[in-house]
Formats: structure tokens, sequence, C-alpha cells
């Protein structure tokens, strides 16, 4: 996995993309912006669950991390494209920095715990669903490739296991611990540009359970057919238009 902080291209543009991570990604995965912002600099965080195994952390800490970085390199305006997990980041970021002009949730929700029974059923069982040999025993059989395959979740790259695998405490504690976040308050109540956008068919990001959430909480999203969770040899061609549109209509070269 990346063991720098961050990654950056396009150094030189006055136009700068803040992209956050999921949970078990590292920031590689956003290569493909190059081709879809070719005027724009790109600078993808590399989170912390990347550089230490046996830390955990939850999304206000991991909000300032991002932070931090981004002081030390005296931006003074941003946009932000959060994936997955990295939208809740995105979030709490955008909802405490008057620095973000622009928010981009792909693939996630402020909240991902949108049932109300789950979420307190997963508050109560965390002392006990954080112990290292819980999280150790729930790495093997989450990244399990059989395992995930009868239960319908997308296959991982062998990267992405490995990872998973050696730094399971990191990466499933911190899991855990932001499954717990209520950012939907924070978001609604956020008042730069901000967009959703969900798959239909992402397998682990209910389509169906989060898009009626979101229509009860009057939150506007948009809906892309095809990509999963970035799942699919074409997810971002699939992504581009729309995310194209809900930066540039309000970031204009």
């Amino acid at each position: 996995m990346d063991s720098t902080n961050y990654l950056e291209w396009n150094k030189n543009s006055h136009e700068t993309i803040v992209c956050i991570h999921g949970f078990a990604d590292n920031a590689s995965m956003f290569v493909p912006l190059q081709k879809i912002f070719p005027g724009k600099r790109i600078l993808s965080i590399n989170l912390p669950m990347n550089l230490n195994r046996t830390a955990t952390y939850n999304i206000p800490e991991l909000s300032k991390y991002v932070s931090e970085l981004l002081d030390n390199m005296h931006l003074t305006q941003y946009s932000l494209i959060g994936f997955s997990l990295g939208g809740l980041i995105a979030t709490e970021l955008a909802w405490q920095d008057p620095r973000a002009k622009n928010l981009v949730l792909l693939n996630s929700f402020p909240s991902l715990s949108v049932v109300k029974p789950v979420s307190k059923y997963l508050f109560n069982l965390k002392p006990l669903l954080k112990q290292k040999p819980v999280l150790y025993l729930y790495s093997r059989t989450n990244t399990n490739q059989l395992v995930r395959r009868i239960g319908g979740a997308p296959q991982l790259p062998s990267k992405t296991i490995n990872h998973m695998r050696k730094s399971y405490i990191s990466v499933f504690g911190t899991l855990l611990n932001c499954l717990s976040y209520q950012g939907v308050g924070k978001y609604k109540k956020i008042t730069i540009p901000k967009t959703i956008i969900l798959f239909k068919d992402d397998k682990v990001l209910s389509y169906k359970t989060i898009s009626k959430y979101a229509w009860q909480n009057e939150i506007e999203i948009k809906t892309v057919e095809h990509g999963g969770h970035n799942a699919t040899d074409d997810y971002w061609v699939s992504a581009e238009n729309v995310l194209r549109s809900s930066i540039d209509k309000n970031n204009p070269a």
C-alpha cells in the first residue's frame, strides 16, 4: 500500500480537488481522475489506516488528519470528493472547514447505518467487536473470496486483500468506529454545492435502502446505473459525466 501521506497530480493548477478514499483503499484509487479532470490539481489523501496497522480512528479524527495535511499545504480553497467511508470524512471536513467550496460523496452517504436499530446494535456491541481476535476472525472471513462470492459481495484485488489481512486492526477497527457516525444533519446544513452519487448495482451500499432514506430526509441524489462499488473495469467511465458535472458546474475553469 502507499506509504506516503498523499499523492498529487497537476500540482501547478490553480484549482484543487481533494480526494478521500474508502476504509480499505488507498490514495492510488483516484489515479483515473487525472483523465477526468486534466486541468485540475488532484490531491489524493492517504488515510492513516495505511500507515499504522495497530491504530484505529473515528470520523472526527480522520477529518482532523486531512485538515492538518491541507493546512501544511497552505490551501486556501478546494473541492472535495469522498468515496465510500471517505464521504463521511469529507462531510465532517466540509462541515468545519470554510475552505471547502464543493462536496461530492461518491458511493457514499453521510451515515452508513441508516437503520436506527442497526446503529444502536453496533454501538452496544462495539467493545466486544473491537477485540483483536474478533477483528482477526472477521478479516479472514471478509477477505475470503469464496465467502464473498457466496454472499454476493464484489471480488477484491489481491493487493486489497493482503492489506485488509495485515492491517486488520486499523482497517476493521476504524470501520467499526465509523459505522455509528451520524452526519445527515450536518450534511443538510452544509451550504456549499453538494452532490451524492449512488450506483444502482452497488453491493456494498444498498441503493434501495439509502435512496429511500435520502428521499425521506429530502436529500437529493444522483444515480448511475452500473459500476458497483468501484467494482467494474468501466467504473470511472460510468462515473465520469456525473463527477464532471458535479465539480465543473460550480467551478468554471
